[in-house]
């Protein structure tokens, strides 16, 4: 189970908690690792957010084929091979959904008049990561891919007139990053 609150928004006077820019998210899972090399689960997933609610399910499957080679996926989102270089070193491949949202302040004909539009994005993104444990419980993340654009909308909440999309090509990315996970040797 896991529970999530967070505010997605434009701020002009800093970093207000009005509900217009929140996001309550929830997560339930029901997983099933029947040998050491092999685990699965079903669950759903929810979200709550400025312009809707939806309920989601999605299952999960990771296996480890041998001492090299593995999956890890969560369906129908994501979906990556695994390579392990050591028990301390592994690359991550393969494709991802992804998609944010936020709530935008755009100010109107005149300065009292504030038009807010939603943004909304969503992509493939195809990627390689690379995670190298560096001591303690400290691990290090290199990322990269190509994001694929699947929608980018700008939504006026008052008049759906106003509303509109943009295009946008296949983007390179790159992430570096930090993150604490046991090894399992402590």
């Amino acid at each position: 189970l896991r529970l999530r609150s967070s505010f997605r928004g434009d701020y002009a006077q800093g970093m207000t908690l009005d509900t217009r820019y929140a996001t309550y998210s929830g997560l339930a899972i029901l997983g099933v690792k029947p040998r050491a090399d092999l685990e699965w689960g079903i669950g759903l997933t929810y979200s709550d957010n400025f312009f809707t609610k939806q309920i989601l399910p999605f299952a999960l499957y990771n296996q480890t084929f041998n001492d090299k080679w593995g999956i890890e996926s969560v369906l129908p989102v994501q979906i990556m091979g695994r390579y392990n270089f050591t028990p301390l070193s592994m690359v991550l491949f393969g494709m991802e959904y992804q998609s944010q949202s936020y709530a935008i302040d755009v100010e109107g004909k005149y300065a009292e008049t504030i038009h807010p539009y939603y943004f909304k994005h969503s992509e493939v993104a195809l990627k390689a990561s690379f995670d190298q444990y560096l001591g303690s419980w400290i691990w290090l993340n290199l990322e990269a891919g190509f994001q694929l654009p699947v929608q980018t909308r700008f939504d006026d909440s008052i008049d759906a007139a106003n509303s509109f999309q943009s295009r946008a090509g296949a983007q390179p990315f790159f992430n570096l990053g930090l993150f604490l996970s046991p090894t399992g040797r402590h």
